[in-house]
């Protein structure tokens, strides 16, 4: 009996040496509320029929020297669906929300974002956005929500909080709509917290989710997400170069577009990606040619002055005002012929999207 015992006790420290336990050595679960397949510190689902949830964690490490905070979440997938045909009942909307809350001397600043699919006319037409959101010195998580970004192929969302000086901390929220494009920024601001918020900072995390539908019913849906990544002494190099004002006004037009037809085929959705890809290399090619254009604007001036003053000798040696119209018959043409191709490929591009309509 004891030789068994001896046995048992020897397997299990051997298969313990194997086995790797999920610990969660610096994150406390407050509280869990709800329904949720998932609900751990790093990684949150919920399937069909799980309506809404909150839980909330306490990082058991006060920083005393706080100098930066970084967290990488990937949306796996968010989905919503209407699961009743009444008038009333149209419309569905899955929300994900996930807050960052850091509490220093006399300021508290929650930075939170909200990962929203929602779904109208029976299903027929939806879309996926993801927003930001910045809260001073609030007691309760109510988001308020600004510009959004529409979701891509693969979606991390990144929350910067950064030590700007002695006195001020910069906070600042991307979305990664996939790994090949640059980012939009959500939110950016610099908060004067004072010197002394640095010496004590208690970090909490709060995620929640919720269900929304018509009149008489929820309707239903689901999602995933996860936290690639956190860093609780992070010290940029640089920040990330974010997309222009065009370009988010150009995403969100194509991107806008692909959400708003959800029931059509997979492969038009991937022909439309293609589409949107091949926008996305032609815009850069007119960006790269502009770039050019107006790098070499000033030398063009002199080459029209030269140009003119060689065209003006010519006339006054033939005695007639030809070489000079030639010359604004020349500068004309180009013009046109500038206008026209943008005007053609605009036209092109309307075709497409039309088509698709």
């Amino acid at each position: 009996m004891l030789r068994t015992r001896f046995v048992v006790f020897a397997l299990f420290m051997v298969l313990s040496c194997f086995i790797v336990f999920p610990v969660y050595a610096s994150w406390v679960q407050s509280f869990q509320r709800g329904d949720w397949t998932i609900c751990l510190p790093d990684h949150w689902k919920a399937n069909a029929g799980q309506y809404s949830g909150e839980a909330l964690w306490i990082y058991n490490e006060t920083l005393t020297n706080f100098v930066g905070y970084y967290a990488n979440i990937k949306i796996e997938s968010i989905d919503t669906w209407v699961t009743s045909w009444l008038p009333w009942d149209s419309s569905a909307c899955k929300d994900l929300y996930v807050w960052h809350e850091f509490q220093g001397e006399n300021t508290n600043i929650k930075v939170g974002i909200n990962v929203v699919a929602h779904a109208d006319l029976w299903g027929l037409i939806g879309k996926k956005q993801v927003y930001g959101c910045i809260l001073i010195n609030s007691t309760e998580y109510t988001f308020t929500w600004g510009i959004p970004s529409f979701l891509g192929s693969q979606n991390y969302v990144q929350v910067w909080v950064t030590k700007a000086n002695n006195s001020e901390v910069n906070i600042k929220i991307y979305h990664y709509p996939n790994l090949l494009e640059n980012p939009t920024l959500l939110e950016d601001t610099t908060i004067n917290v004072g010197s002394q918020w640095f010496s004590h900072v208690a970090i909490k995390r709060y995620v929640r989710h919720d269900q929304y539908g018509g009149w008489t019913s929820r309707n239903d849906g689901k999602f995933e997400a996860y936290l690639v990544e956190e860093n609780f002494a992070f010290t940029p190099q640089q920040f990330p170069e974010h997309k222009t004002f065009g370009e988010n006004i150009w995403d969100a037009f194509i991107r806008g577009l692909i959400n708003l037809v959800k029931p059509i085929p997979e492969w038009i959705r991937n022909g439309l990606n293609i589409l949107y890809d091949s926008f996305k290399f032609i815009t850069s090619l007119f960006g790269m040619f502009f770039n050019i254009a107006f790098t070499l604007l000033p030398l063009l001036v002199p080459i029209f002055i030269l140009w003119f003053l060689s065209c003006s000798a010519d006339c006054i040696d033939q005695g007639s005002f030809t070489p000079l119209a030639e010359m604004f018959y020349t500068i004309i043409d180009f013009v046109r012929g500038v206008i026209q191709t943008i005007a053609n490929l605009l036209h092109a591009i309307w075709d497409i999207i039309t088509f698709w309509s």
